[in-house]
């Protein structure tokens, strides 16, 4: 092979790697976006919604943030709820790899690859008034209480009210007002 057709090759192999490195840095970069905006709202759920005076085991207890299966937001939900409080009551984020692992939780980010856990969930969570959050498509129709869904490139909320009531949640006119509702 001659010298030139090396380097036009080599050049070729180049091109497409930088074509490659760009176009996952701009994946990343809007994934990225996602998940920031969705750690945005999940530290916003819990200012606008109510649980029962008995969620917290006393006054100075944690407000938790759980998360089941991989953690999609990277360090920006910590970065969000640092310092906060709700109520009286410090945010902390927890992971869990199994629903079994959830107790004290107020909010669980439910991962998509977590969704075949959902009837175990019910039955597991079902006296510990937790607000469940998750994107699967069929998330909310196996009771779980809000979607985030994409819709002409912004985050859309779903809300299935019947779940929150059973969870014993109640939801702001605010964020209703925002959100589709959806009856499971």
């Amino acid at each position: 092979m001659s010298k030139i057709k090396k380097q036009k090759k080599r050049i070729t192999r180049i091109s497409y790697l930088i074509f490659l490195i760009v176009c996952l840095c701009a994946a990343q970069t809007s994934d990225s976006k996602e998940y920031k905006v969705k750690a945005i709202f999940l530290f916003n759920f819990a200012q606008f919604m109510e649980w029962p005076e008995d969620s917290f085991a006393h006054e100075k207890a944690p407000f938790v943030l759980g998360i089941l299966g991989e953690n999609l937001f990277g360090t920006f939900l910590k970065e969000t709820i640092i310092n906060e409080k709700i109520e009286g009551h410090p945010l902390v984020i927890e992971h869990y790899n199994e629903i079994s692992e959830v107790n004290g939780c107020h909010i669980l980010f439910v991962h998509t690859t977590q969704v075949d856990q959902m009837n175990a969930m019910a039955d597991h969570l079902k006296y510990q008034h937790v607000l469940t959050v998750g994107e699967s498509r069929d998330f909310i129709t196996k009771g779980g209480v809000v979607r985030f869904f994409m819709k002409g490139g912004k985050i859309r909320l779903e809300i299935n009210v019947q779940a929150a009531e059973a969870a014993g949640l109640v939801i702001s006119s605010k964020l209703l007002g925002v959100s589709q509702i959806v009856k499971s």
